[in-house]
């Protein structure tokens, strides 16, 4: 009987002891994680062997739209995909992807997506991307970044270029800038901006032959994420007072 109790005992002590280690990550001898997940990869030619033109293929769509598709990975907890320009994170190192001023999307999917459209990109732009596979079991399981590579290992990483922009006519001129403040002249007149043949398929144009805008935007360049803009001249709409000089100080900058 006594030794019942002592073997019950050791099986209750063996059980506790293991499950303090349920959130320790385990490895093998060489440092591999036997538990981590499957890395899944953006699909392109260079793993589908389908070239870019089937359904499938991450791809430019609309000139400066991005749209991406990854292999599935079974029973993962989801997916975490970055973006950021390609003159930031070219050399494929982790301290560049992982520096949160270099990333222009850091976002999470659940289990179910596999694909994902990125909207609204600046024109003639290099962009580079990075997934990887998110593990039910904690973050010392996930899988490792596909993405990170630099140039010379060109399999390893993932970009996209988007196209050039249709022509655009020239109405803005900056002048008068000061330390806090700068004119923004727009020059409206349809007439001599000089149409290319594809303005109007594009742009408003009014019944005098003048652009019509009705809103102003101003962002930090994205080689300047950081710059700060007034929160008025985010998102400024243009007013009837405005229209008839179309000039305009912007004020408050510091």
């Amino acid at each position: 009987m006594k030794n019942k109790f002592l073997y019950i005992l050791l099986a209750l002590l063996t059980i506790s002891l293991y499950s303090c280690k349920d959130d320790e990550v385990i490895s093998n001898e060489d440092g591999t994680i036997p538990d981590r997940e499957f890395m899944t990869m953006f699909r392109k030619d260079h793993n589908t062997g389908k070239g870019d033109d089937e359904p499938y293929a991450c791809k430019v769509v609309d000139l400066n739209d991005i749209q991406l598709y990854w292999y599935g990975v079974k029973d993962c907890a989801g997916y975490q995909i970055r973006m950021a320009l390609q003159a930031n994170v070219s050399s494929g190192l982790a301290e560049d992807w992982d520096n949160p001023a270099h990333l222009l999307m850091d976002t999470i999917v659940g289990p179910d997506v596999l694909d994902l459209l990125v909207k609204d990109l600046e024109y003639s732009t290099s962009y580079r991307f990075a997934i990887r596979t998110l593990s039910v079991k904690g973050e010392g399981y996930h899988s490792k970044w596909y993405g990170y590579g630099d140039g010379r290992h060109w399999a390893d990483w993932f970009g996209l270029d988007t196209d050039l922009r249709y022509n655009t006519p020239d109405l803005v001129v900056i002048g008068n800038i000061t330390k806090t403040s700068f004119r923004l002249n727009l020059d409206l007149s349809y007439a001599t901006s000089g149409d290319p043949g594809d303005y109007k398929q594009h742009f408003e144009v009014d019944e005098n032959g003048n652009f019509v805008v009705h809103t102003i935007s101003v962002l930090p360049s994205p080689t300047n994420p950081g710059a700060q803009v007034p929160d008025k001249w985010k998102n400024y709409e243009v007013t009837a007072e405005d229209k008839p000089t179309a000039i305009l100080t912007l004020t408050d900058w510091t």
